[in-house]
Parts: structure tokens; sequence; C-alpha cells
């Protein structure tokens, strides 16, 4: 079952995230807990019934954040960004993988490039852990702003084309993927242009392209 996860594979991620200690949180959405000097500031709701949640810790790196994908099984996976919003680590609950940023990147992932530009493209290695195998898998792609904006729950969000492809070391192709997401500009600016916030960091792409009217929640003091 996918509620079924273990301290070990949830561990391995979180041990470095103040608070956690290496221990795994709760499953079930109602059970999750950030750690003591963790906060939460973004949440969204998407049209599958998906929900994530996103924080940033005091005594991390300072721009890190994290967040936390849930489905109608729980838990899904956990992952970690940096400042620009470069892919670090994720943890998947439902076959105990990992996959781990392995620097340093052709060309990372860079919001303040597309906050500038309107457009950024990225190439970088992860490194994929399963219980009984590894291997290292190529991530390439592209955002750039449409020109496009909507308002969902009284939040004013950008549309920002995206195309991604993961492919191992063999070149077959394990996942591609083209659409559409949102970018909540103020946040990206908080974090370009060192504003009293310099911590929410450009995570403007965090928000699926599916999100449903009223769903999106910024949780921000």
């Amino acid at each position: 079952m996918r509620l079924h996860m273990t301290a070990t594979a949830l561990g391995a991620l979180l041990f470095a995230l103040p608070g956690f200690a290496g221990s795994a949180p709760k499953s079930e959405p109602e059970g999750f807990a950030l750690p003591a000097g963790c906060e939460a500031f973004l949440t969204v709701q998407n049209k599958s019934c998906s929900v994530m949640l996103m924080w940033q810790c005091e005594g991390a790196a300072e721009g890190k954040s994290w967040a936390a994908n849930f489905s109608d099984y729980g838990l899904e996976s956990i992952s970690a960004y940096s400042p620009e919003y470069q892919w670090l680590d994720t943890v998947y609950t439902w076959d105990q993988s990992r996959e781990q940023f392995t620097p340093p990147a052709a060309d990372p992932i860079d919001m303040t490039e597309l906050m500038k530009t309107g457009r950024d493209q990225y190439d970088f290695i992860m490194h994929r852990s399963l219980p009984d195998l590894s291997y290292d898998i190529h991530v390439t792609g592209s955002d750039h702003l449409t020109g496009e904006v909507e308002t969902i729950d009284g939040q004013r969000l950008e549309k920002v084309a995206i195309q991604m492809t993961i492919t191992a070391e063999d070149g077959t192709v394990e996942y591609q993927s083209a659409g559409m997401q949102y970018c909540i500009t103020d946040i990206a600016c908080a974090a370009r242009c060192n504003s009293p916030q310099p911590n929410l960091a450009a995570l403007a792409s965090v928000i699926a392209g599916c999100v449903s009217a009223g769903a999106v929640r910024r949780i921000l003091a």
C-alpha cells in the first residue's frame, strides 16, 4: 500500500530538516505536523484532489524550502528545493525510492532568470535510489512566462508554460510532461529583491497547472 513508508526512506531526507531529526511524520494529511522552527507559507488544492504544502525552517540553509504532496492515499512524497527552486531531493513513500541532485548542474533551474527574461532552461542529473538498485537520471526542460494572468482565490497568478523530460542512463525516456503552471510573482520578487522576506524564495512554479478555482492558500504573516 502507498500508505506504507519506512523511517529509513523518509528519514534519509528528513534527517537534515531541523526538528524532524530523521523521523518520518505521519502519512495522513490531518496527522502531518511541521517540526518546531518550521513555518508553512503555501498550500495548494489541485483538481485531482491532491494537496501540496510548502514550508521553510529556521536553521536551514537560507532560502531552502520543502514540499509535501498528499493524495487520497496519504503522504506521497517530500521534496527539498534551493532558493532558486532547483530540485534537490525527493523521497517517495509509495515505492520507497529517493532522487537526489548530483552537482554541478549543466544548467540549474533558475527562477531569477525566469523572472528577468521570461524564460529558463535547465539540464541536470539526479541520482535515483530504490531498495534494489540505483542509477542516474537526466532531467531537461524549460519554463517560460506566457504573459497571461489569472486570479485564483484572490491571488494574482502568471501562467508559465512548462515542459520536462527525464531519461535513464540508457536513453530510455522515463517521464515526459508539458503543460501550464502558475507563478506567484510577488513571492519570487521577495527573494530576488532582498525584501524583508528573503527566504520566500522564487517558489513560483510549485503551483500545479491543474489548480482549481478557490484553491490557493498563502500562509504569510
